[in-house]
């Protein structure tokens, strides 16, 4: 038989940071050593627990430790410090390590771009480019009219139906001058 491992033991971070991140969206998690036991219960956590090699689980520690970096980095996640009655809310995770303050002070959240990528489908480094090119495609966003606006909706990949293009073209035809320009 051949050996079996976790696909969060491959070399691409990407599983491992969704996984990060669906635990402190889920609220399943919201402080490192509640993310650490959450993840240990899983067939990750079972391999790491069964090799009892030093160097597993300080890969293991060091992956969960760069997904956090990576979430907070990138502004998916907050980390904030309630302390006493008011709590303030920091994304710089060294501010915190530097501080020393007790864990048990410190929480993780999904902020709204952290909240839009636990619920779709997309992977964190997926769901920062579709924000970066949402937010070029908002920048040359000019919706002059409702013409500009059919142009940017309409289909042009896998469709059903297929578009009887020439009559949008002598649509086109009869706008003014001015228009057409857009």
């Amino acid at each position: 038989l051949h050996n079996i491992t976790s696909s969060l033991q491959t070399n691409s971070a990407k599983g491992f940071r969704r996984l990060v991140l669906e635990a402190i969206g889920g609220k399943l998690a919201n402080s490192e050593s509640g993310i650490k036991s959450l993840i240990l219960e899983s067939f990750l956590g079972y391999c790491v627990k069964i090799s009892k090699a030093p160097e597993v689980v300080a890969e293991f520690d060091r992956c969960l430790s760069e997904s956090i970096k990576f979430l907070l980095d990138n502004s998916l996640i907050t980390l904030s410090s309630s302390d006493e009655n008011h709590i303030v809310i920091e994304q710089d995770r060294e501010a915190y390590e530097s501080a020393s303050q007790s864990e048990d002070n410190l929480s993780y959240s999904v902020t709204p771009l952290g909240l839009a990528c636990y619920k779709s489908s997309f992977s964190a480094s997926e769901a920062l480019l579709v924000k970066q090119e949402l937010e070029s495609a908002r920048k040359g966003l000019v919706l002059e009219n409702e013409l500009h606006l059919c142009y940017l909706v309409t289909p042009i990949f896998n469709t059903p139906r297929v578009f009887d293009w020439q009559l949008y073209f002598d649509m086109f035809l009869r706008l003014p001058e001015i228009k057409q320009r857009i």
